[in-house]
């Protein structure tokens, strides 16, 4: 009877032990289950939505209006407005407001900026003043294979603060590669369930320097499982300053019924005073799921007389297009080729590609000699009509 005792509290001891386990997988199953439902759910998503950065000590701005659309599971469109910092921007330096304008595919990205005040480009460019637009942030460019897309994308979603975590990782892949420190059911302020789950780590950079970090995450159970807050501290060898990033979820909205998405969210970077911080707000306007309107993006229309560039990143090959109404008018893929051209059809207008060539084209020839033959015509002219008004 003893051994039979030992034998029921031994048992009763590993069940004990083993439901925070059990509770833990359940947990993370009821996750797991509500990301992929969510993403199984969507075929179309249309988002509209502003952006605001304000810091205590650098520039603070609003970028109105902007686009990000999914119409397939990997075809992507989205207009944003954006402020264009010059590479060695310091404080006080021009900064010029920009709109960039890109679809893009596995396969190929369409990409055009203008300047804000000149969207839509309804006018013609003219090609001799191509070295102007260049100046002003006009640029426009074909892709192919353009690789990661969610790594050219500007978009309005939260991106955990965890090595190896991006936009695209699900939630199954973020709990098979990084095992949780700490599971845990809560209650939020207003009475939703959460999941907090606690990362952490070490990394090893570039420069062989380790990095120490770790994450708190509240996931939503009562929105869907959604992230509603995050914390995250990394420290690097030999620095006393570790560096901290908050992201929280302002409010919520539906869809539609039972289906949630972050209306309003901000994004806090600092070291060590929180007052210091660089805040990031989005603020969702529309969110339409799986519906075709009138609203959506058009595709991307570079404006006529634009020189436009076409790479393809496993050639790293270039061809330079004249563009045309809607398509390409012209296209060369010799460098040298493509200006030629231009030189000849801009000499009288100035040469604003680029400097003067070293050889000149036969055709500028013939003209820098008829110019130099008129030159000399004109001022034997005007000597001769001199000395005859001189002998009168």
């Amino acid at each position: 009877m003893m051994r039979n005792l030992r034998t029921y509290s031994f048992s009763l001891f590993l069940a004990i032990s083993a439901f925070p386990v059990f509770a833990d997988d359940a947990l993370i199953s009821e996750l797991i289950r509500l990301d992929e439902s969510r993403r199984a759910e969507v075929e179309t998503l249309h988002i509209e939505y502003d952006l605001a950065e304000h810091s205590p000590s650098e520039s603070s701005y609003e970028l109105l209006g902007n686009v990000w659309e999914q119409n397939g599971e990997d075809t992507f469109r989205f207009r944003n407005h954006i402020k264009d910092f010059p590479y060695d921007y310091k404080s006080g330096d021009n900064v010029r407001d920009m709109i960039v304008d890109v679809a893009i595919d596995s396969s190929k990205k369409y990409e055009l900026r203008v300047p804000y005040e000149a969207f839509p480009p309804d006018e013609p460019l003219i090609l001799c003043e191509h070295s102007d637009y260049n100046k002003q942030g006009y640029f426009g460019r074909i892709t192919y294979n353009p690789g990661n897309l969610w790594e050219q994308m500007l978009h309005p979603f939260f991106i955990l603060p965890i090595p190896g975590v991006n936009v695209r990782t699900t939630y199954r892949e973020l709990f098979e590669k990084s095992v949780p420190k700490r599971v845990e059911k809560i209650e939020s302020e207003v009475g939703d369930v959460l999941v907090q789950v606690e990362f952490s780590g070490e990394e090893t950079d570039d420069d062989l320097m380790t990095n120490r970090w770790s994450t708190t995450i509240d996931f939503n159970l009562s929105k869907g499982g959604l992230v509603s807050k995050y914390f995250f501290t990394n420290i690097r060898d030999g620095s006393d300053l570790p560096v901290h990033c908050e992201g929280i979820v302002n409010r919520f909205e539906e869809s539609h019924p039972g289906h949630w998405y972050p209306q309003k969210m901000q994004q806090l970077a600092y070291t060590n005073d929180s007052a210091q911080a660089r805040v990031t707000t989005i603020t969702i306007n529309k969110f339409v799921v799986n519906k075709k309107s009138e609203e959506d993006l058009d595709p991307v229309q570079f404006p006529a007389g634009l020189v436009v560039y076409e790479t393809d990143t496993k050639t790293n090959q270039t061809v330079y297009h004249i563009w045309g109404k809607n398509k390409s008018e012209k296209k060369f893929a010799d460098r040298v080729k493509f200006l030629e051209y231009v030189d000849e059809r801009c000499f009288f207008a100035g040469d604003t590609l680029r400097e003067p060539p070293k050889s000149a084209s036969p055709i500028r020839i013939v003209l820098l000699v008829l110019g130099a033959f008129l030159g000399v015509f004109l001022i034997v002219s005007g000597l001769y009509e001199r000395q005859c008004n001189k002998n009168e």
